[in-house]
């Protein structure tokens, strides 16, 4: 009843034409439409690895099928949704005319944070106000609460662009 795809204009037609819904498929996070532009003006909203991160790279991992460290550069996801993605989510549901958003990779290329200056500097905000947690409990309790802001952010901005508009998520049972 519905298909997730980079959409176009035809397919987006010819998908309703069915009579079924379309979703945008939507790879903001892992460089989609617009990010790798976006990324040469402002470089510092790219994830970036920790020390123990750039060992792993090209390193085998239990499930063959995924790398250890996701290629390319992706925009991290603690920093909130920004006006390039929020534009791009405005394309595709106005101009497009999409009756959704399909959100793919959202998450971290090292399955379980970022260790830009920024995410850095939230993360010891984060520790400070859970004292209880220890240092690896914070480290994975901000991520896994800033991925969820993150896409509470696109079904917000999605929904005020487009009431309704619906919001399709594939999740990744090895982002840790």
């Amino acid at each position: 009843t519905a298909i997730a795809a980079e959409p176009s204009t035809g397919l987006v037609a010819a998908v309703h034409g069915k009579g079924m819904k379309f979703f945008a498929w939507m790879l903001n996070l892992r460089g989609g439409a617009g990010v790798k532009e976006y990324l040469k003006t402002r470089p510092d909203h790219a994830q970036q690895l920790g020390p123990m991160d750039r060992l792993l790279i090209g390193m085998p991992r239990i499930s063959a099928d995924r790398l250890n460290i996701n290629t390319g550069e992706w925009l991290c996801p603690d920093r909130g949704l920004l006006d390039v993605e929020l534009r791009q989510i405005e394309e595709f549901l106005v101009k497009l005319k999409v009756d959704g958003i399909a959100l793919d990779y959202v998450g971290y290329r090292n399955y379980y944070a970022c260790f830009c200056p920024h995410s850095g500097k939230e993360r010891e905000k984060y520790a400070k106000a859970h004292p209880e947690l220890a240092a690896g409990q914070v480290l994975w309790k901000y991520s896994e609460a800033s991925l969820a802001k993150y896409v509470q952010q696109v079904r917000d901005a999605a929904n005020a662009v487009k009431p309704g508009a619906e919001l399709a998520i594939h999740v990744y049972p090895d982002f840790d």
